[in-house]
């Protein structure tokens, strides 16, 4: 209730942007030296215009009817073959919802994301006309004005380029996926009951309810027939076994996930050769490799400076239009970060705890007074183990997480030493694909995020973690958790 709460009140919101003329009329008076700057011809076509008219998402008017001016243009979108129309409100560049982070993605809401394959099935959903279906009222659309070809006309519908739509669509994608779940419960479907339970992925308008076979049946018919109520036009619905979803195609039958096509091709066609770039291009590169490295699990220690150098050049910027110059190292390492990418979506990922018979499975573990290591390769065991040797008593006081990643660290040495299966070249676009998958178990929560993420605030740890990385160098590495007492290294560290 309290979460549904406070959706409901940024909802509001967010609505009083295109529902309070008053409120509208406010910001255009605050921000009138504008106006004149907004108001030019609109970037359309004839076929545009009579499209939109016959669809009614525009409106001829008189000039002096018009309270505000957009910039509107149509996009191509190739693969849907259709154009999509964008109308950018002139107060959007004040507007406060970029308080509201719904556009970053953290890694747990990734992880969970890509845990869903667990599932038997899916129903995968996507509302591609959601802002054409959302109507302004008449007294409201003319704070939308724009001009082309001395004719003018204001919008009928949302604005699609407006900061707070994208939210209002997750709410109400959020909103119709709650009462599915709530109907389906409340007809005596045991949702709650064992091997009924389910999982609800949402993003702006597309959504994902994941679950046994028996359940999605239940709520597929029960979420369509609510949108069909709404008046909501569904696209790419299917409850399937394998789909793509948000640039992410999974596989529930091998429980497997991996980079879709279509991401794969945005990656390779990223313009890292380029020597200047907006900074909202720099961020548009970075934020979609940091994406499709948490998709893959990909350590993200050695491309640290290239996250910093964005980060820096973001922060000195004062518009997204900025012109930053990219150094030759950042280029260097944002390919090879791409190279690791594209060479990690060539296997597929299992988030579960099962792996392939050939893959290297270590375990290693930690104690006040040891280190310990078992590695399983195909029938072969080989374990490991040593003392620390304290230099002084600080050292002795290190934290846990620092003497577990000792504990890693002396693993992965002990994999490279003893597993001859993987080859590197010295060129960094000529990175061959281990033969095997290598996955470390740990028993530590905060060596593992930290070796996921790539750094750690700890001085010490994130040394040793970027120590790490470098050994493993593009040997595909997969880090999990395994309870303490399951570690099968855990013994060693009391030898």
């Amino acid at each position: 209730a309290t979460e549904m709460a406070s959706m409901l009140a940024a909802f509001d919101d967010c609505v009083r942007w295109f529902t309070d003329p008053k409120f509208l009329q406010a910001k255009v008076d605050e921000n009138a030296h504008i106006r004149k700057r907004r108001r030019r011809d609109a970037a359309l076509t004839e076929m545009d215009i009579w499209t939109l008219l016959k669809k009614r998402r525009i409106k001829e008017v008189e000039e002096h009817e018009i309270r505000a001016w957009c910039i509107v243009f149509t996009v191509l979108e190739i693969l849907k073959e259709r154009r999509r129309f964008i109308c950018a409100p002139e107060f959007n560049d004040y507007c406060w919802c970029e308080d509201y982070c719904w556009c970053e993605c953290p890694m747990a809401e990734v992880e969970s994301a890509v845990t869903a394959v667990m599932m038997e099935t899916a129903f995968v959903a996507d509302f591609p006309f959601f802002y054409g279906q959302m109507p302004l009222e008449p007294a409201t659309s003319f704070y939308y004005g724009f001009q082309w070809r001395g004719r003018y006309f204001v919008i009928q519908s949302a604005p699609t380029g407006s900061r707070f739509i994208p939210m209002i669509a997750q709410i109400l994608t959020y909103g119709i996926a709650k009462k599915t779940l709530r109907i389906v419960d409340a007809d005596k479907t045991t949702i709650h009951n064992a091997g009924m339970t389910s999982l609800t992925d949402v993003c702006i308008d597309n959504i994902r309810i994941s679950g046994r076979n028996t359940l999605v049946s239940k709520l597929q018919p029960v979420f369509e027939e609510i949108c069909n109520e709404l008046g909501v036009t569904m696209d790419e619905r299917e409850a399937s076994k394998k789909y793509v979803f948000l640039g992410v195609a999974y596989n529930h039958e091998t429980g497997s996930v991996t980079l879709a096509q279509k991401t794969i091709t945005k990656i390779e066609s990223l313009p890292l050769d380029d020597k200047e770039m907006h900074i909202k291009e720099v961020l548009g590169v970075l934020g979609l490799m940091v994406y499709a490295s948490r998709v893959l699990k990909l350590n993200l220690a050695a491309y640290y400076h290239f996250y910093k150098f964005v980060r820096r050049k973001a922060n000195d910027s004062t518009t997204m239009n900025d012109k930053v110059i990219i150094w030759t190292a950042a280029t260097a390492q944002a390919k090879a970060w791409r190279t690791q990418i594209l060479l990690r979506s060539q296997q597929q990922r299992r988030p579960i705890l099962g792996c392939d018979p050939d893959a290297v499975v270590i375990f290693s573990d930690a104690s006040l007074t040891g280190w310990g290591v078992v590695m399983f390769q195909g029938a072969k065991i080989t374990t490991a183990c040593g003392k620390f040797n304290y230099r002084n008593e600080f050292d002795q006081g290190e934290i846990k997480a620092v003497l577990e990643a000792r504990a890693a660290e002396y693993a992965v040495d002990l994999y490279k030493n003893v597993v001859h299966q993987y080859s590197i070249k010295a060129n960094e676009e000529e990175l061959q694909t281990p033969t095997v998958e290598l996955i470390i178990f740990v028993d530590n929560e905060t060596l593992r995020f930290a070796a996921v993420k790539g750094r750690s605030k700890h001085f010490t740890l994130n040394a040793i973690v970027g120590r790490i990385a470098v050994a493993l160098g593009g040997i595909v590495c997969r880090w999990e958790r395994v309870p303490t007492a399951n570690n099968m290294a855990d013994v060693l560290t009391r030898l």
